[in-house]
């Protein structure tokens, strides 16, 4: 794991490394929490789609939160298995479509064009960044990935929500130029990278 992204990691254990212990004692599996945050997913984007926004949000920042404990108490009980990473991986890009299309649809709606627009980029920058990490780890070239993963883009499109379409808006704009701005720089170092 990059250095950068570790200093989040270890921001988040602070806080939660009580319960994670708790949590890896009896034998919690990190699946457990992708399953969660899959059905939390469903559930905002019926709230979206309904236009309740602000619950929305609420229930995208428990999907962030899912998200870190999923990660911290995979770390903290060492669960690399394959069929378990590949599992996660498929019900996260599940989640990450079906939250990303719940807003645009939402936001299209009621007539956010905008707004829309700034969440398809910022849609767009997250699978290139994340189709840069697989591709990346299949070289085996290291890069360092930033401070924005899943969950910080969630929290940020979250806290924008509970602030109305204007919020949103405002928040899908950071993490469109956030994500963006990182895979241009991904390519970048790639393109410029004279070891290889």
């Amino acid at each position: 794991m990059d250095k950068i992204y570790r200093k989040v990691l270890d921001f988040y254990k602070s806080y939660l490394n009580n319960v994670v212990q708790i949590l890896v004692k009896e034998g919690v599996h990190s699946n457990i929490f992708t399953f969660i945050g899959f059905f939390l997913c469903v559930i905002f984007a019926f709230l979206m789609i309904a236009e309740g926004i602000r619950q929305a949000g609420a229930v995208a920042l428990v999907m962030a939160l899912c998200d870190i404990m999923g990660t911290l108490v995979s770390e903290a009980s060492n669960q690399k298995q394959k069929r378990s990473i590949l599992l996660e991986s498929i019900l996260d890009k599940y989640s990450e479509i079906i939250f990303y299309a719940a807003i645009i649809v939402t936001t299209l709606q009621v007539e956010y064009t905008i707004t829309a627009l700034f969440v398809f980029m910022a849609f767009i920058g997250t699978s290139v960044y994340s189709f840069i990490v697989l591709k990346a780890k299949q070289f085996d070239m290291h890069l360092d990935w930033g401070y924005i993963r899943r969950p910080e883009r969630i929290m940020l499109l979250a806290v924008g929500m509970f602030f109305g379409f204007t919020g949103l808006m405002i928040s899908s704009m950071i993490v469109a130029v956030a994500t963006n701005a990182v895979a241009v720089h991904f390519i970048w170092n790639i393109w410029f990278d004279k070891k290889d």
